[in-house]
């Protein structure tokens, strides 16, 4: 039976594969990760970065096959500063979407997660200073 420490696992680490360009520092982009204290100080956080969020779902039973199914959403949120224009942070934005296509299948340990569905970008998120755009990719569980 799958753990929910293995399906974190192998989501965690996909997304520590991103490889998003910044078109300033250069390099890629910083990811923070859920309940991780980001390796920046307080008031020196980069301009861009990506932010990791992890959300369970009551499991689906399936009557034949795997039995229980574990579900939830990713969301990794693209934060860019303001007063940029959309061209950059969407394209930052169709990195992640590219890196996480429909059906993709990830193992570690006893979990096979499989993003469930197509990934979708929502709305620019506008705050004093930059914009965010958040990223979901839904996944499901079942044992390898």
């Amino acid at each position: 039976m799958q753990t929910h420490a293995d399906i974190t696992l192998a989501l965690l680490k996909r997304a520590a594969e991103l490889a998003v360009a910044d078109p300033v520092a250069g390099g890629n982009l910083a990811i923070t990760m859920p309940d991780v204290i980001p390796p920046w100080g307080a008031g020196d956080a980069p301009d861009r970065y990506l932010s990791i969020s992890l959300f369970d779902n009551r499991p689906a039973w399936e009557a034949i096959g795997p039995g229980k199914l574990d579900q939830g959403l990713m969301q990794i949120s693209v934060v860019w500063p303001r007063n940029n224009g959309p061209i950059e942070i969407r394209t930052a934005v169709q990195a992640v979407l590219d890196h996480f296509p429909k059906a993709l299948l990830m193992r570690q340990g006893t979990a096979c997660v499989k993003v469930s569905g197509e990934p979708w970008a929502a709305s620019a998120l506008v705050e004093e200073s930059q914009t965010m755009i958040p990223v979901t990719v839904p996944w499901v569980a079942s044992s390898v």
